[in-house]
């Protein structure tokens, strides 16, 4: 159990070993530990945790209620009719429940949830690692044409350097110094140079980069490339990162489609393969399945992959 109320009241993580709290959903007194080892976490006293439900809490479980304000997670959620209180690993403005399953788990109990939480609607995140360890998502790109640029922060209709225009700067960033520079660069110029690239080019504005390939190619990676060179680019032009930070650069990369759209044959294999995925009625979505890039998400009902920074801005919306 991640938060109880604490001596002074309030709703709180364990401060130090054997702090004595109390339970948000039964009252009970919980103890504090924190090791250094498994997180730092509550368990009641009378060593019977009043929701059937808690699995331990794993450095993922927290890294996935951190993308989330902290009043929505680890919520306590009660069934008027029945008087059944559960925690939900994580429950939005909506009531859309996020639970967060590291562990494997009964198929009663996923039922059991789904009657709980799914009421009001739920999806699962699960921790691949642990859960779909031999399984594997493999994929290919069909789209073959990449382009990134940046552009003021105002949504002005010119496409131009993004920075803050002030009488000392006004005249510091020159796109053709900064364009002769990118392009100059050791690894841009391997790309440049590459079998696979069929041809590259700026627009007329200077901020445009438009990549065209001969064959399908791993976009997140190039991304990850051109962002890496252009912020240096930058630092080497025009200062150190204090000064980098008054650009407020921005980058934005797309490939010619949405990734769903630019991928054909996806394909799960599975692998001694947790056969209660299959009973899950409500979206799920793997998390750290081997054969993709950490940045994204396989949804299992829909065969598809998302970015995770799509997923979690989404749900972001409701909080």
């Amino acid at each position: 159990m991640r938060y109880a109320i604490n001596s002074l009241g309030k709703r709180s993580e364990v401060l130090f070993s054997g702090e004595i709290g109390k339970c948000e959903e039964c009252a009970a007194v919980v103890i504090g530990r924190k090791g250094r080892i498994r997180p730092r976490h509550w368990y009641h006293k009378s060593k019977n945790d009043c929701d059937s439900w808690h699995e331990p809490i794993t450095q993922w479980h927290l890294q996935w209620q951190n993308l989330f304000p902290k009043k929505y997670r680890e919520a306590n959620l009660k069934d008027e009719h029945t008087n059944t209180k559960h925690r939900a690993d994580i429950c939005l403005n909506n009531s859309l429940v996020i639970e967060i399953q590291n562990s494997s788990i009964s198929i009663d109990e996923i039922e059991q949830r789904g009657k709980f939480y799914g009421k009001d609607n739920m999806i699962w995140v699960l921790n691949g690692t642990t859960l779909a360890t031999h399984s594997k998502v493999e994929y290919r790109f069909i789209k073959e044409e990449y382009t990134c640029y940046f552009q003021l922060p105002d949504d002005d209709s010119a496409l131009l350097p993004y920075y803050k225009v002030t009488s000392l700067l006004e005249d510091l960033f020159k796109l053709h110094d900064f364009n002769s520079s990118f392009i100059a660069k050791p690894a841009v110029q391997n790309l440049i140079k590459s079998q696979d690239l069929k041809d590259y080019y700026i627009n007329r504005w200077g901020n445009i980069y438009t990549f065209k390939f001969n064959c399908p190619q791993d976009f997140s990676a190039i991304e990850e490339l051109l962002q890496r060179q252009f912020k240096e680019t930058l630092l080497e032009l025009y200062g150190n990162e204090d000064r980098y930070s008054d650009y407020e650069v921005q980058l934005f990369f797309w490939s010619k489609n949405t990734l769903n759209h630019g991928i054909v044959n996806i394909e799960l294999i599975k692998k001694y393969w947790r056969r209660f995925i299959d009973e899950m009625k409500y979206p799920v979505f793997l998390d750290n399945m081997s054969g993709l890039d950490d940045n994204y998400l396989f949804w299992y009902q829909e065969n598809a992959i998302i970015r995770k920074s799509n997923f979690i801005n989404k749900y972001l919306c409701y909080t």
